[in-house]
């Protein structure tokens, strides 16, 4: 059991991009996850899962090498994070019916995305957490 703690940052990060990926390709017609509690309320949510993906990515990362991020890494995780919500989009352009890219989700994702970085730039809590 110890050693999947020692791992649950990248367990976390695994599971996330499981959602993300699964609700990315579900066709929501007629699940209630299709119903809009408010006008952008889609756009939050695409928000909010990037930015918790680059943010699980960041503290695997950071858990790996038990150190704080250079800037460099923080660059590499925001362009993994940002391809993975472009390469999403358009994957469902592509395989759906349902579904179809769109540019205020894609927007949505890198907003998520960039707030997360900026964060992570700019604090270093992370690192005395995991120590």
């Amino acid at each position: 059991m110890d050693k999947i703690l020692k791992f649950k940052f990248r367990i976390a990060f695994v599971v996330w991009i499981l959602g993300i990926t699964t609700l990315s390709f579900a066709q929501l017609e007629n699940d209630l996850l299709s119903i809009e509690l408010f006008v952008g309320f889609d756009k939050v949510v695409h928000t909010l899962f990037y930015l918790g993906f680059t943010f699980l990515l960041s503290l695997g990362f950071v858990e790996y090498k038990r150190a704080e991020l250079t800037v460099k890494q923080l660059i590499v995780i925001g362009l993994i994070s940002a391809s993975y919500g472009l390469l999403i989009e358009y994957l469902q352009q592509e395989l759906t019916s349902s579904r179809q890219a769109e540019f205020y989700d894609i927007l949505a994702n890198l907003t998520g995305t960039l707030v997360a970085v900026l964060f992570l730039k700019y604090t270093s809590w992370y690192y005395r957490h995991l120590n």
